[in-house]
This record gives C-alpha cells, structure tokens and sequence, in this order.
C-alpha cells in the first residue's frame, strides 16, 4: 500500500502490532482465542456494511474440507532416504499470483497451497518441543526456510472458503497495487487485513482438526505457514512429541462431537524469561497449548460482558489494547461522530 487509511486502526504500526499478536496465539496453540478476536473484527465490517463479512461467516472450520490427507503415507515414502527420513510436514498458504491463478466468474478462488517435507538436517524437527520451534521461527526468516526435501502443490487442499479467498485476494491485489492516484479506500484495507488474517487461522484450524480426526503415518511435526501470502503467519499446528500424546486417543476423540486436543481450558500465560515451556504429561487426556518463552507482549483481552456483535469502538478499545509504540494500552473512548452509519458505529457505546 502507498498509502494508509483505516476505519478501525489508529496506524499501520497498530496494524503490525495485531497481526503479531494473532500470531503469538497461533504459535501458542491458542487458534480459537485469534479466531474468536478476528469474529469480533468481522461483526464491525458487518455494521460498516462491507461485503467481505458474511463470506467470512460463513467460513466455519466445519465447512471447510481438507483433500489428499490420504497422499501422505505415499508421499513420505516415495521422498525416504535411510539417512534423511521425513520429520516434518509444511503446508503453506502461497501467493496465487505465483503461477498466474485468479478468481473465476463468480468471484471463485481456493487458497493456493504448497506442501513441503522436511528432514531433520535444517531442524531437529523430531526432538524440537513447541518452544524450540517458535524459537526457529525468530530469525529473518525461519530457520528450515528453503531446506526442504519435496514441495508440491499437489498433495493438500482446502476447499469450503473459495468465495471469501476470492474476494479476499481480490482486495490483496488491490491495496498492493494502489496508488496515490487510486488508493485503496479505508474501509477496503481494513476488511483485506481482516479477511486474509481470517483465512490463515480457518487453514490453520482445519488442518489441526484434520490431525486430530484423521492422524498421521507416524510421529511428525506439522507445520502451517505462508510464501509471500499476507498476513505471513508461521505456526506449528503438532509437534511430533505434542502427536506422541495424542495419537493413542484421536480416533476415540473424533467420534465424540470432535472435541478439540487443544482446548483453551487455561488463560494464555507466556513464559517470562528464565521460565521453561512447561512439557506434555502422559496422562493428560486432553494435551494443552505449550506457551512460546519470553514472550513480552500481552494476549489481546476481551470483557467477560462484551457484546457478541461488537460495535466498532468496543473493537478498537478490545483489538488494540497494549498495541500502541509506547507500551502504554492503546484505549479510546468512542466518540460522537456526524450522522450516519460511521457515526451510529463509533458513538455507540
């Protein structure tokens, strides 16, 4: 973007700061707590009338399909090597526009995903625990970046969100392309950060809840990430040690109303420094979210009597609280705006 323009961000360093936040609970094994903030996100583009949001409602983890699971036990053994056995698995959302995909007639895209296996030779993918993975992930790019055995764009899918990734992408190229002569209207950067935000946590989403129902052929890392794909995030859906635990109950586990192995059943506690990532217990039936270490920024947090369509104001004061460049909560009080929709928004309290 050229230029920046919001309705519901003070600055694009606000942004950023959200965007690194999403991410910290996906890294933590928290994918609900950053679905859940982005819904509210999405009930403000309701009531600021965009188009986006009921594509976006209507991409639940329950409409969504992950195809070629079953390629997996082919795949790893057509790429074995006695000395470099397959430890991990990469499934990135890619940049369509790398090999020229674009929406069809009716707005239609599905993401574009490129799958990656990895060996140990980058990362000890095998023995890493989340906190050793979430620490690899802190260098310019991650530590395994380019050092894979196999990429394919052949072997995972999803299907379920091909309306909203359309129109979603649509808005990506738009606000990458605008100009100071056609800028990117506000409210159209606020709902493309939004959208592409909302479709990496539902393939996140998907992809844990096809691990836990489907499994694996053996103990592996799996991995969801981004090539070039907005908003960049990297987190680890299972580490093979986090699959050690759970594999002896996922089949019982997912005839049982799909209850999650990675249920939020405590508040999210980053480590401080010279804590260690707590480790999985054995006898834990149902595994919790190992927290990523040193971790100074604080969750996004949300009152207990919040309303479940937030107005745009509750948003800013709930979305960008401990955003701000000073550190200091970023908190302000809705203010009376001019008639109309953007006013009946943001006075409202």
């Amino acid at each position: 973007m050229t230029t920046f323009a919001s309705v519901l961000f003070e600055s694009e360093a606000q942004v950023a700061a959200v965007r690194d936040l999403l991410q910290q609970q996906l890294r933590a094994g928290f994918a609900e707590d950053a679905a859940a903030q982005l819904e509210l996100a999405v009930d403000a583009l309701h009531e600021l009338g965009h188009p986006i949001a009921p594509l976006c409602r209507s991409a639940t983890v329950d409409s969504l399909t992950v195809y070629g699971w079953e390629l997996f036990p082919e795949r790893l053994a057509r790429n074995y090597r006695a000395d470099q056995p397959i430890c991990a698995i990469g499934i990135d959302l890619s940049w369509p526009g790398h090999v020229g995909l674009e929406p069809d007639d009716q707005g239609r895209l599905d993401p574009y995903i490129e799958t990656n296996l990895y060996a140990d030779s980058p990362f000890a993918f095998s023995a890493a625990n989340r906190a050793q993975i979430i620490a690899g992930y802190e260098q310019p790019g991650p530590t395994w970046q380019g050092s894979f055995v196999h990429i394919d764009d052949e072997t995972v899918s999803v299907g379920g969100m091909e309306y909203l990734f359309g129109a979603a992408f649509a808005l990506d190229r738009k606000c990458r392309t605008a100009t100071a002569e056609e800028p990117a209207s506000a409210l159209d950067q606020d709902a493309m950060f939004v959208a592409m935000a909302f479709v990496a946590v539902r393939v996140h989403q998907a992809i844990r809840e096809k691990v836990l129902s489907a499994g694996l052929p053996r103990a592996l890392t799996v991995l969801v990430g981004s090539n070039e794909s907005y908003p960049f995030f990297d987190a680890p859906v299972i580490t093979a040690d986090e699959y050690r635990q759970v594999a002896p109950q996922q089949h019982t586990a997912a005839a049982e109303a799909k209850p999650s192995a990675y249920s939020a059943v405590a508040s999210y506690q980053p480590a401080t420094d010279g804590q260690t990532a707590p480790e999985l217990s054995s006898e834990t039936a149902d595994p919790q979210p190992i927290p990523a270490p040193q971790q100074s920024a604080e969750v996004i947090s949300f009152p207990e009597n919040a309303a479940p369509a937030a107005s745009g104001a509750s948003l800013r004061r709930n979305l960008m609280q401990k955003a701000a460049e000073s550190g200091e909560p970023y908190i302000e009080e809705p203010v009376q705006k001019q008639a109309g929709l953007l006013g009946k928004l943001f006075g409202r309290r």
